[in-house]
């Protein structure tokens, strides 16, 4: 049975009484040992222990950006960072590192909004 990687919306509304933007479809390409990208969304799955080519382009410094840890509505723990250019989801699972590159920036994302985005991920199936 196929799993989903995103949440259907009556899902999403579970856990959140706002209802969250759900992703659109983009173009996806899987890697031969086992990782992703899904450009339409910006999100990059890199399996630990292999080389990849995925990249992630920060606008300006690490310093740049306020972090901050949230657990996801699956139970998943998660990082998020938001800077005046951009902001990111970021995950360690088991197997790889997850990074969600969000086209929005400190004055257009409150940090709730970006809590929400990442809780319409289903992380407990990404390994």
């Amino acid at each position: 049975m196929e799993q989903q990687i995103f949440l259907s919306r009556a899902e999403a509304e579970r856990f959140r009484r706002d209802d969250p933007p759900l992703p659109r479809p983009g173009k996806a390409q899987a890697h031969l040992e086992g990782g992703f990208t899904v450009d339409g969304n910006n999100l990059y799955r890199c399996v630990k222990g292999s080389l990849t080519e995925a990249y992630l382009m920060l606008s300006g410094g690490v310093e740049d950006f306020d972090q901050w840890t949230c657990r996801t509505a699956c139970g998943v723990p998660v990082l998020l960072a938001v800077s005046d250019a951009q902001a990111l989801i970021l995950a360690e699972r088991k197997n790889s590192f997850v990074t969600v590159n969000v086209f929005a920036d400190r004055e257009s994302m409150a940090r709730e909004e970006l809590e929400a985005i990442a809780d319409t991920f289903n992380w407990s199936i990404i390994g």
